[in-house]
């Protein structure tokens, strides 16, 4: 598996923003937060993976709206869901990815080398979840529980598009977007 540098570039770009590249507007509210930056990385981390991922969950669910499908269709074409699914991606689909969890990183105070280490990490994820593997790891996304994502809905059924998110299944279960996987694999594009 190779990361492309798109993806390379989508953890940098995201450690400049959160460091102060880009979000200058932001420095007033960053100043309310406890100033995380200053936590070990571990601690650091733990807060930026769930932030991430809700603003990821957000992102994925607006990318699902009338008017952004048309970026995000892109993602959903492959008849065969693999790992290389994670970077079948429309330009803007990729850019609103890379820029969704910059203002909630950067508001929480996270510092530039857990933001980029919580976008690299989520980036490796999104791969695994798109690869045929079954596992099972409570709260959190697997392959089986992404794949139904991408299934694809028969016309005249009423069911909507389910598991958005990336790393933590806990902001489908919230929001109600929740679908458990069945036992073969969905078919799945468009």
């Amino acid at each position: 598996m190779t990361i492309a540098p798109l993806h390379i570039a989508r953890a940098v770009l995201i450690a400049a923003a959160v460091s102060g590249f880009g979000v200058a507007a932001l420095a007033p509210l960053m100043a309310l937060t406890s100033a995380p930056a200053g936590w070990p990385l571990a601690a650091q981390l733990a807060l930026a993976l769930p932030l991430a991922d809700l603003a990821l969950y957000g992102q994925h669910r607006a990318m699902h709206t009338r008017a952004l499908w048309r970026f995000h269709r892109r993602h959903h074409e492959d008849l065969h869901v693999t790992h290389a699914t994670q970077q079948s991606r429309h330009p803007v689909d990729s850019l609103a990815g890379l820029l969704a969890p910059v203002p909630v990183l950067a508001l929480a105070g996270i510092g530039a080398p857990a933001a980029a280490l919580a976008a690299g990490l989520i980036e490796a994820w999104g791969h695994l979840i798109h690869a045929r593997l079954r596992f099972a790891l409570p709260g959190l996304v697997t392959p089986p529980f992404h794949h139904m994502h991408h299934e694809i809905i028969p016309a005249g059924e009423t069911r909507r598009a389910a598991n958005f998110g990336s790393l933590f299944t806990i902001f489908d279960h919230l929001f109600g977007t929740s679908r458990r996987p069945g036992r073969d694999w969905p078919v799945t594009g468009v």
